[in-house]
């Protein structure tokens, strides 16, 4: 997707994160914050019971209210934990777990009019072509603060035609602030196996699937249809009925589940549940405008879904798509448990939380019915513009602070799965399990605040996830044998260790298709080893990122990152000192899984690592921690980042470097195939003591040092050269030590070049303040990230 988020985080994100989470050193005593079980009500028949969602009423402070499939309201009375029937909503039609009554949402005002909407399945089969209706009623109590209100009318709001059975949605709301709009999610009316959204409603914002929609409930612009009794809120983004169906407020989704504002603010939060890839948590600020496309079925999460497009869809990186917040991996067992950590397949969206426990202020909770698990990230609603971001590092796992650890995986059963989460009136959340099961979060009933997941470490501090580049390649501007492109990216042909004349298949589709013939390590005339890359000074190398797809299985073909010497294309000295990280694929389709390669060519000899992975390798990351030592990083998902390698070539620590692309078959394999690098990345940096970030390391940081010695900042702010969130002397050591380095940037506008180190220069300020000069730090190398070169695809 094209609204990306690269995770510009405010610093006054940071700083609230850091103080509300990470409130005790690792290992420190439990701060008491649990999951308490409230009741049980005991559901089993799964097709017609479960638990849908959990709301409070507007006058009734003791009570809370569960949702049920089949058609209750129940009400749970929180002075005593009593359970009891609240109403019934008549005619509800139940159908394999996915319709029903799927959402409540009392008016504002409900103490006073007693106005409540549901959102409900009815009427199962009455069209050819028609599964079921979806309606949106209205339902009027005379007396709605006795303990079972009468129910005195109901009348339809709006009525939409399902094509199957599932993806109904279920959420409405009022925003806080708004009495008179209700938001109602709709998902994109079912899934037909492997033709999902067969309709193809996700794109198409002209019908009312696939979105959220809003309406005025407290007018009626259509008198004489008894199926549309609302008003159009003007500032809909299509409220005139052009562009869009005039009702849709955002569209691009599948099967939106679990949703609600925050109260602090009236931000919008939804989870979309996935198909076969990921799933998602997404965002919307209060003051956002509508006509929000979230990509489906163009994208699941952060990348292109594996289906067919259709004529007129936009393309994956379109701009105008919007980008989840969070994503995570779709895997595990369907309804069994069984996933790995952090993932699962059917998300349940939840809540912000703002009741009374201080430490989990602004944490986004929410949690995955399949893999039963609950989980929580901060989320700066400032960054990238307003369209927000999980601030890096704010990840929690609940698996042991709200007891899921017993329900996980193989232990748990169908009914243990999240379902919703809810609010009661005073802020407190409380959680639910498809069998009934109720839970309520608090503060001195449990083991305490989990440390967030901790980030991959980098030369700069923690690793943070990635997001395709917005560009693609380009024949015209990417490509030129043999020499310079306008990008400054080289291509050429490999001799020596890697064979004959290069040989690639580049089309100007927005990826570059690399066809693989066979890879002779020995050199030979007719081997071929299609190689993109371009030059890079070893000192400002930080990293290198790739996202490999489609590449072929079962003919033993590799695709990845390599570092060589530069030098003449036949240069032995040259092809003699080089390593790569990449992937090595074998098996069949039916068979995923690949193995990750390393190779460390030192003075001609080799040595190589392998190591293999329970999923196809598309991301790989090397990370430069100066000196020639490389940390080779891999992800299923390009968000978490596990280190499999580390390796050292001193040849690679100076001078200049060609880093890029390759791709081969070895030989006894099968000949073509082909692998595509949907985007790639070259990071580029000075080591810190940039304090000042003018991408030159002089005297004037020193000064930024000395102004804030012993100061509190964010990790890697300010002066902070070593990440420990305080300026101290070792930060001053860390600017010493790299005195007179310069960006790129720099060095490209500067008609001076690098600045000479200034001996004597350094004495002085170091003797103002009784420094000793011969302090060395003992460490590797920091940098600051300062250039992401090119800023596209490469």
């Amino acid at each position: 997707m094209s609204v990306h988020r690269r995770f510009a985080i405010t610093p006054a994100a940071v700083a609230v994160a850091a103080t509300l989470l990470v409130v005790s050193p690792p290992g420190a005593g439990a701060q008491g914050v649990g999951a308490q079980y409230v009741t049980g009500l005991s559901f089993f028949n799964y097709a017609s019971e479960g638990v849908t969602g959990i709301f409070h009423a507007p006058g009734r402070s003791n009570d809370l209210f569960v949702s049920v499939l089949d058609g209750r309201i129940l009400r749970v009375d929180l002075t005593n934990d009593s359970v009891s029937t609240f109403a019934t909503i008549p005619d509800v039609h139940t159908s394999f777990g996915f319709s029903g009554l799927l959402g409540v949402a009392f008016a504002p005002d409900y103490a006073t009019s007693g106005r409540l909407y549901a959102h409900m399945s009815d009427d199962p089969d009455p069209s050819a072509g028609v599964n079921h209706r979806t309606y949106v009623r209205e339902f009027v109590f005379s007396d709605p603060l006795s303990g079972q209100p009468t129910l005195s009318s109901s009348s339809d709001i709006l009525r939409i035609d399902q094509p199957l059975h599932d993806h109904n949605g279920g959420f409405l709301g009022f925003q806080p602030g708004d009495d008179s709009t209700l938001w109602i999610a709709v998902g994109d009316g079912g899934n037909d196996g492997s033709n999902p959204d067969p309709v193809r409603t996700g794109q198409n914002n002209t019908d009312l699937l696939g979105s959220i929609l809003r309406v005025d409930v407290t007018r009626d612009d259509f008198p004489l249809d008894p199926t549309r009794n609302y008003a159009i809120p003007t500032n809909n983004p299509y409220a005139d009925g052009s562009g869009g169906a005039p009702e849709v407020w955002s569209y691009g989704l599948r099967s939106p589940w679990g949703a609600s504002f925050d109260r602090a603010n009236g931000d919008f939060y939804f989870g979309d549940v996935g198909q076969v890839t990921r799933e998602e948590v997404n965002f919307q600020r209060a003051d956002a405008v509508g006509g929000a496309n979230y990509g489906w079925r163009v994208n699941e999460g952060d990348t292109p879904s594996p289906f067919p497009q259709d004529p007129g869809d936009p393309s994956p990186d379109d701009p105008s798509l919007v980008s989840p917040i969070y994503d995570y991996v779709h895997t595990g067992g369907y309804g069994g448990g069984n996933s790995q950590p952090l993932t699962g397949r059917s998300i349940t969206g939840g809540v912000v939380y703002r009741g009374p426990i201080q430490e989990l202020q602004g944490v986004y909770l929410f949690g995955d019915w399949s893999s039963r698990q609950v989980w929580g990230v901060q989320v700066d609603r400032n960054a990238n513009g307003g369209l927000g971001a999980v601030v890096p590092g704010t990840t929690l796992n609940f698996s042991e602070t709200f007891g899921r650890s017993d329900v996980y995986g193989g232990a748990g059963s169908f009914g243990d799965g999240v379902t919703a989460f809810g609010e009661d009136s005073e802020g407190n959340v409380y959680f639910a399990e498809l069998d009934g099961d109720i839970y309520k979060i608090c503060a001195q009933c449990g083991p305490g605040l989990p440390d967030p997941e901790p980030l991959p470490q980098g030369p700069r501090g923690p690793l943070e996830p990635l997001s395709p580049m917005v560009d693609t390649f380009d024949i015209a501007r990417d490509y030129q044998d043999g020499t310079v492109g306008a990008s400054g990216i080289w291509s050429g042909v490999h001799n020596g260790g890697f064979g004959g004349p290069f040989d690639a298949d580049i089309t100007n589709d927005g990826q570059l298709s690399v066809g693989m013939e066979p890879l002779g390590w020995g050199g030979g005339g007719g081997d071929e080893a299609p190689f993109l890359f371009r030059e890079v000074d070893a000192e400002s190398l930080m990293e290198v990122r790739v996202k490999i797809s489609n590449q072929t299985r079962g003919n033993w073909s590799s695709a990845g990152i390599l570092v060589r010497l530069a030098g003449p294309l036949d240069d032995d000295d040259s092809n003699d000192q080089f390593l790569s990280a990449h992937s090595f694929r074998v098996g069949t389709d039916e068979q995923p899984g690949d193995n990750l390669q390393t190779a460390n060519i030192v003075n001609g000899s080799e040595g190589e690592t392998n190591q293999s992975l329970d999923h196809d390798l598309e991301y790989i990351r090397l990370v430069h921690n100066g000196n020639g030592e490389f940390d080779v990083y891999t992800s299923q998902d390009g968000d978490d980042w596990v280190m499999r390698e580390q390796v050292s070539n001193p040849n690679l620590a100076s001078g200049m470097l060609e880093v890029g692309l390759w791709s081969g078959s070895y030989p006894g394999g099968l000949e073509g195939g082909e692998a595509r690098f949907d985007w790639a990345e070259i990071v580029l940096g000075t080591p810190a003591g940039d304090y000042n970030e003018d991408d030159v390391i002089d005297a004037a940081d020193f000064t930024v040092w000395r102004d804030s010695l012993s100061d509190t900042v964010a990790a890697w702010a300010g002066a902070d050269g070593d990440g420990d969130g305080v300026v101290t002397v070792s930060d001053y050591d860390i600017w010493r030590q790299n005195y007179g380095a310069v960006s790129s940037t720099a060095a490209d506008s500067s008609s001076g070049g690098i600045p000479e180190h200034r001996s004597a220069t350094l004495v002085m300020v170091a003797l103002a303040i009784g420094i000793s000069l011969s302090r060395q730090p003992e460490c590797r190398t920091k940098w600051r990230r300062n250039l992401i070169e090119p800023a596209r695809s490469m």
